[in-house]
């Protein structure tokens, strides 16, 4: 775990669940685009790259931290 204060089990757990809230947005987004397609495809993709982005995030400091 190291001596840098920084809790990372707690930080990996965060990062997961704001991963899964942000997957959740992007999916009920995309369900619901039917009814207001230009404003929700904007979100959509800016939703979608923001959890593409916290997943990659967590899985290199899954790796890193821990070694799977």
């Amino acid at each position: 775990m190291g001596t840098s204060g920084i809790n990372w089990p707690e930080v990996i757990k965060t990062l997961g669940i704001v991963t899964l809230a942000l997957l959740a947005a992007a999916v009920a987004t995309g369900y619901f685009m039917p009814k207001n397609r230009k404003l929700l495809f904007k979100w959509h993709r800016i939703i979608g790259f923001t959890a593409l982005v916290l997943a990659v995030t967590h899985a290199v400091i899954v790796i890193v931290i821990f070694g799977i």
